[in-house]
């Protein structure tokens, strides 16, 4: 089981010698020191390190929700077993809104979820956020970790469980669940990076075009509004759709090296606030509205989720504009690019434009279920897995779109290969998923920002930054911690170790007298 002994050296040392000086001094001390000694020698059976990751603490309009309570030390139980001031462990297929709520009601000192290593592949946050919405929706004080499972904490678990219902087994241990951290901090200032950049130069046009080219705006985004957020999900919707949109601008600069004249041009926005309304892109909208660029926006895309099937939904905000000729051969052109693929899709009208301040057609590309839009809500969709062949097949139809309506081809045949830059591609979702995108993460120095702007400084032209302020919310700070497990050995196990201590001491106090007696008869001898 690969354990091991956590033992105070120095502080048996000192005892050792005090135990000796008082049995040479006076022999009627031997009793109490023997009772002493038990007691400052601690025994404990220790288990590995494990990395776990605090629940999101914040505090918004002058109130707060979430945890912020970093630190603990507590004995640990099952969740269905006595929890009053331990630390309730509960595995994620036994994670329930009843169930945490019965945490709560049992007055649990501390929270652990477990879920299996296979689970790192998915999106679990919706699984997750229903079963725990109680303790984000106000302030709660008590620590609430989660952490992955490994073969060491399934057994802890599983005696865990098997105590909590009285169950027999050969040796009877107390586990103690100890994380030692610093404590959450508010955060003040939280600011966001936008990047964006032209797919043509408008200074390279010629005098004619610069007044009044069309331009057409495609929007992804990599941020990750999640629960916990240090948990690093790897391949999820976020890192999805900013892949796609860099994608798209490396293979499309590629394809304006052989063709000069476009019939319009492409601005690409990578925003830091997917998940919380596109604050950033309509903050950079609000500022910029009455420049020529905006005004030059005829359409615009925005690439969400589209990394698990290939089936697409197409929702289109703004629709009682798409009356002109060259809406109409928008429409056109994506109906005829998406049967080119072989792809299933749906038009669907919204009327709640998320991006404030364009009256102009707007798309929102995602993927489907089973070609039903209402399990877009369940939490099985949200169980995140890139699906690779869907969601290059998905890459490729919109970047088949692209240049089909940049360049004057014909819109029966393919424009694009079909094999996929895999290399690219792979670099993109590596850094992407390389660390955590929650917000308090995505800092203006942090690896996601500087590739992003890389990329866009070497494919695009024109290429800025929207800096703003992160005002929805003010966050704790957070970070993965250490979780240390120790075992404390049984009552009986105690009283055997008692026995051996006893039995070493009284060998030491005789061997001390008897050299003590013949010292002394030595002196007499002399004397």
């Amino acid at each position: 089981m690969g354990i091991y002994v956590f033992y105070q050296k120095n502080n048996i040392l000192n005892l050792f010698k005090k135990l000796m000086l008082s049995l040479l001094l006076n022999r009627k001390s031997l009793s109490l020191l023997l009772i002493i000694a038990f007691s400052s020698l601690q025994i404990i059976l220790g288990l590995q390190e494990i990395e776990v990751y605090r629940i999101i603490g914040y505090e918004e309009q002058e109130n707060s929700y979430g945890s912020k309570v970093a630190s603990f030390n507590l004995m640990a139980s099952h969740f269905t077993g006595d929890l009053l001031r331990k630390l309730a462990v509960i595995h994620l297929n036994k994670l329930t809104e009843e169930n945490v709520q019965n945490v709560l009601n049992k007055k649990a000192a501390g929270l652990l979820i477990v879920i299996p290593q296979k689970e790192r592949q998915y999106n679990l946050q919706k699984e997750v956020m229903y079963a725990v919405s109680d303790l984000v929706s106000k302030a709660i004080y008590i620590p609430v970790y989660i952490c992955y499972e490994n073969a060491q904490l399934k057994e802890v678990i599983s005696n865990l469980e098997a105590d909590a219902q009285k169950k027999q087994r050969l040796e009877k241990e107390d586990y103690q669940f100890i994380v030692s951290t610093e404590e959450p901090k508010l955060i003040q200032n939280l600011q966001l990076y936008d990047y964006y950049g032209f797919l043509e130069k408008p200074a390279d046009l010629t005098a004619a075009r610069k007044s009044n080219i069309p331009t057409i705006l495609v929007v992804g985004n990599y941020d990750d509004y999640s629960i916990f957020p240090d948990l690093r999900k790897g391949e999820d919707e976020s890192a999805v759709s900013a892949a796609s949109v860099l994608y798209m601008i490396q293979h499309l600069s590629e394809m304006y090296k052989n063709y000069k004249k476009i019939k319009y041009n492409v601005l690409f926005y990578l925003t830091a606030s997917g998940q919380i309304s596109y604050q950033g892109i309509n903050n950079w909208i609000a500022k910029t509205k009455n420049s020529r660029v905006i005004g030059n926006i005829i359409y615009a895309f925005i690439i969400d989720s589209v990394g698990r099937f290939n089936t697409l939904f197409v929702q289109i905000y703004n629709s009682d504009v798409l009356s002109s000729d060259s809406s109409l051969d928008v429409l056109k052109t994506l109906n005829q690019t998406l049967t080119n693929y072989n792809i299933k899709y749906k038009l669907i009208s919204d009327s709640q434009n998320p991006l404030q301040g364009l009256k102009i057609p707007i798309f929102r590309i995602f993927d489907g279920y089973e070609d039903d839009i209402s399990k877009k809500n369940s939490a099985q969709f949200d169980l995140y897995k890139l699906n690779r062949p869907a969601y290059e097949q998905n890459i490729l139809f919109f970047t088949e779109f692209l240049a089909s309506m940049l360049y004057d081809f014909n819109k029966e045949d393919k424009i694009i290969e079909n094999e996929i830059n895999q290399a690219f591609l792979d670099s993109c979702l590596a850094f992407l998923t390389q660390q955590t995108r929650f917000y308090t993460q995505l800092t203006k120095d942090s690896p996601i920002n500087e590739n992003i702007n890389q990329i866009m400084e070497k494919y695009l032209k024109q290429v800025g930054k929207n800096v703003y302020q992160y005002s929805q919310q003010k966050f704790y700070s957070n970070k993965p911690a250490k979780l240390q497990i120790t075992k404390r050995l049984s009552a009986f196990v105690d009283l055997y170790i008692f026995a051996g201590v006893v039995g070493w001491l009284v060998i030491l106090y005789y061997t001390f007298t008897h050299i003590k007696t013949a010292e002394a008869r030595k002196r007499n001898k002399q004397d």
